[in-house]
């Protein structure tokens, strides 16, 4: 009889084993997928309100003469961290005889116009990159001045673009800080001048 309640309890205690090692890997499985369901991304807003106002279409462009009645400024009320860059963009007349002109992308290098940004945006392969903070934007940071003052060089720009279209664009590009496609946020327009 001895032997039958040995064996009786070493089959017990084995199962019991095997018992709690079952609830073991249970547990665990179910602790993984807590863990798993507690790591989740939850996704933000990206929110940024935009000002100001370019001068009147109908009133004439003189060189040096500045096109932005109010500063461009995005208020960011973005509830995550965010990227931004910006690109400018113009037509641009060689000369007189030039009837349609280019789009260029402005670089501050020779270009027909003045652009006024604040120094935390540096140029890079047709882009202003907003670098304050090391590039990322923190959520709900207030204002940021894009673009205060912008013009036609009179020490560049010449007769060349007397009665021709003139068009200008301040394209904003946001993203998610460490995401990796950027999306137009907004952007500014201007357009005036006799059609060609």
């Amino acid at each position: 009889m001895n032997n039958k309640t040995l064996m009786i309890a070493l089959f017990s205690l084995g199962v019991t084993l095997v018992a709690l090692a079952m609830i073991a890997i249970s547990y665990a499985w179910l602790s993984k997928q807590l863990t798993i369901t507690s790591n989740t991304v939850s996704v933000g807003e990206i929110l940024y309100v935009k000002s100001g106002s370019w001068i009147s279409p109908t009133e004439p462009i003189v060189p040096n003469t500045d096109l932005i009645a109010e500063d461009f400024i995005l208020d960011n009320q973005s509830s995550i961290p965010s990227q931004m860059r910006v690109i400018i963009t113009y037509t641009k007349y060689a000369s007189i005889e030039d009837v349609t002109g280019t789009v260029t992308t402005y670089s501050n290098t020779l270009d027909h116009i003045s652009v006024s940004m604040p120094t935390e945006f540096v140029y890079s392969s047709g882009y202003w990159y907003y670098t304050a903070t090391d590039y990322s934007i923190p959520a709900v940071s207030g204002p940021i001045t894009i673009v205060s003052s912008l013009y036609f060089d009179g020490d560049i720009v010449s007769i060349d673009y007397a009665s021709k279209n003139v068009t200008i664009t301040i394209t904003i590009q946001v993203k998610q800080a460490n995401n990796v496609t950027w999306n137009d946020l907004t952007s500014y327009n201007f357009e005036t001048g006799l059609p060609a």
